[in-house]
């Protein structure tokens, strides 16, 4: 991975359904094999909401609805040289099945219980749970 000169910023969506929500288990070169909501990098002058819509959609192929802002973390890769700021929201399923859109970046997507969430989880993902965050209780 290249240096970064500065922090980008990522945006986490935690999907919620029937008491479960959404992650998926990555491919690639940050943190393969971990399991994260989906998310990707904020695009310039993109507002968060729309990027949680346009994330969601483009890895998952699911509508959501209802997307709400709950905290930030602050996620370095020193073994990378990267580093994230995250902001993470909460978002209600509203339509679809969840489908690999992007193969070569996710192995597969399942609705976990929250406390249930399979291991290891990618390190924004792993933070926010840490800080006693819970995307179901809000």
């Amino acid at each position: 991975m290249t240096d970064m000169p500065y922090p980008r910023v990522g945006v986490g969506v935690w999907i919620r359904k029937e008491g479960k929500v959404l992650v998926g288990r990555r491919k690639g070169k940050l943190g393969p094999d971990t399991w994260a909501p989906p998310g990707g990098k904020l695009d310039m002058f993109e507002e968060w909401e729309a990027c949680a819509h346009r994330e969601v959609a483009e890895e998952t192929g699911l509508q959501i609805e209802n997307v709400q802002f709950i905290t930030a973390t602050n996620d370095t890769y020193l073994e990378y040289q990267q580093h994230y700021i995250t902001i993470h929201v909460a978002a209600d399923w509203k339509s679809g099945e969840p489908v690999l859109m992007e193969p070569d970046k996710c192995a597969e997507w399942g609705w976990y219980e929250w406390g249930k969430l399979p291991e290891p989880l990618l390190l924004p993902s792993r933070n926010f749970v840490n800080n006693g965050y819970n995307p179901l209780n809000l």
